[in-house]
């Protein structure tokens, strides 16, 4: 029993003088009095001309009536406050006085300082909140006393423009804007967001609009002409970007009625009007049809605005579609996942084309479009991708064509296939759909086992459909994904198959049965 309580003396000696020793005194005594001598000896001799400036400018004002008694309270509060959590005299409490003068200096409501200092005196007593982040909140105040603005976070800022703030306090401390131009500064550039009525949150730096107009300006539209009404939304004004939902967009071009969707706007540096990206707008509608969108092209599908240019998209499980019409007649269509609209003419980095004739049609799969709506030019090429080196699949003389461009005048009557633009020389080949070959059939089957042509024919037969999905081949073939999907490559560009890149399914060509047939023959 001795031992332990010698121990536990031991334990007491160490622990009780550190507990003493870590307290250290405040500067700040809570004395009226005293507080002005406080202050002067805490901020220390070290002062700038423009600190030291500040600091007098405050004891000034501390000894007249600017502040209320009330405030004055507050303030020494605060201050024990930020001294608690080891603030600095230098910038944070530099940041504290200069804030404090603007309150006075711009003749500020009295209730305003006063909601002020509540709500700082909330913050700072929360563990939640870093030091640095109740440091840029006191500076930010101050932005929006002397300028309007309600935050500023390195090289970025959010202004309100075309009417003051007006500040409130109940369970948080907020900043009423309303009717206003709301602009956020960033890399040399802007974004506005105008008409904006709403609520900012300064110690969450958050902004909640409920409404809002964004304009389509800086990607060379007219205020009136391209513009989307906001609703309810919110503003991390930390970020020089924003997105919002429900949003209504006017659109003079595409549409006689605004229409729902997603908008994204962000502040990015713009050299030219024409390659702006923002803002960003996304219809909620998946299918819109669009007649005359150039003189004989209309246009089915989905529709997505990035600064100065449209894009046409289909769903998750269809294709946007252009058709392109002369003398009331459909000459061609044209399938992608998406496509881009300008105004200078439609393009597509991958898509498939059928042009029709009769009864008949000429097909591929995977190509790159585009139109020039001026010469009213449409061309069809090899894409950057495997799948695009696969022929043209001609079922009016049943024969696949090889060849690198595809050209159409939309004044004229006739297509025109031909080299590559560019290119010195050019090939064409073309392959009978009843030509066989036994011994180019014998290497088709390489080293494997069991010949590909058969295999497919197998699964179509398994799966019920000349259609399939080449994840369900590869699984059937106990095989990984990546090695089928090079084979099914393979048997496309050789014309067996068509491949959708998009769906990522293949479709069998009459050429299979037609090959093993005359194999077993």
């Amino acid at each position: 029993m001795l031992r332990r309580l010698i121990i536990l003396s031991f334990w007491l000696l160490i622990i009780i003088p550190g507990k003493i020793c870590s307290q250290v005194r405040s500067p700040f005594s809570g004395d009226f009095t005293k507080f002005r001598a406080e202050l002067t000896t805490f901020m220390g001799p070290n002062l700038n001309e423009d600190q030291k400036a500040s600091l007098e400018a405050f004891l000034s004002k501390w000894d007249s009536t600017a502040y209320r008694q009330e405030d004055k309270v507050r303030i020494i509060d605060v201050i024990s406050q930020l001294y608690g959590r080891f603030m600095r005299p230098v910038p944070n409490f530099d940041n504290f006085i200069i804030t404090l003068n603007k309150f006075i200096d711009w003749k500020t409501d009295p209730g305003f300082l006063t909601d002020w200092l509540t709500g700082l005196s909330e913050i700072v007593f929360d563990p939640r909140y870093p030091s640095e982040n109740i440091d840029r909140y006191i500076k930010n105040t101050g932005l929006m006393i002397t300028d309007n603005i309600i935050s500023e976070v390195s090289s970025m800022r959010w202004k309100v423009k075309n009417s003051r703030l007006t500040f409130l306090h109940d369970t948080v401390f907020k900043a009423i804007i309303k009717d206003a131009t709301l602009t956020c500064y960033s890399q040399k550039d802007s974004t506005e967001i105008y008409n904006v009525s709403g609520v900012y949150y300064p110690e969450f730096q958050q902004f909640h609009g409920t409404k809002g107009i964004v304009t389509w300006e800086k990607a060379g539209f007219s205020r009136d002409e391209v513009f989307a009404e906001l609703g309810d939304y919110f503003i991390n004004t930390a970020k020089n970007s924003f997105s919002a939902d429900s949003v209504l967009l006017t659109h003079k071009t595409y549409f006689k009625a605004p229409v729902m969707g997603f908008l994204t706007d962000q502040t990015v540096p713009i050299t030219n009007k024409i390659l702006a990206t923002y803002p960003r707008f996304e219809t909620y509608t998946k299918e819109f049809h669009l007649e005359n969108i150039y003189e004989g092209i209309d246009y089915k599908g989905g529709l997505a605005f990035e600064g100065a240019n449209v894009k046409g998209s289909g769903g998750i499980d269809m294709s946007a579609e252009l058709t392109f019409s002369r003398n009331d007649t459909l000459f061609l269509k044209i399938r992608s996942g998406e496509f881009m609209f300008s105004k200078d003419g439609l393009a597509s980095a991958e898509a498939a084309m059928t042009l029709f004739l009769e009864k008949d049609s000429v097909y591929h799969s995977n190509l790159a479009f585009s139109f020039n709506a001026k010469e009213r030019q449409v061309n069809l090429f090899r894409a950057n991708n495997p799948v695009s080196r696969s022929p043209y699949f001609n079922s009016y003389h049943n024969f696949d064509m090889y060849f690198e461009l595809f050209s159409w005048n939309m004044n004229k009557s006739k297509a025109v296939m031909t080299r590559a633009k560019g290119a010195s020389m050019g090939q064409a080949e073309f392959e009978s759909g009843s030509f066989f070959n036994a011994d180019y059939f014998t290497r088709l089957a390489g080293i494997d086992e069991y010949h590909p042509l058969v295999r497919f024919k197998r699964f179509s037969e398994y799966y019920y459909s000349k259609t399939f999905p080449v994840g369900d081949f590869a699984m059937w073939l106990n095989k990984p994904v990546e090695t089928v999907t090079g084979l099914c490559i393979d048997m496309a560009n050789k014309g067996f198959i068509f491949y959708d890149r998009k769906f990522n399914e293949i479709t069998l060509k009459k050429k299979v049965d037609d090959f093993l047939n005359s194999f077993t023959k």
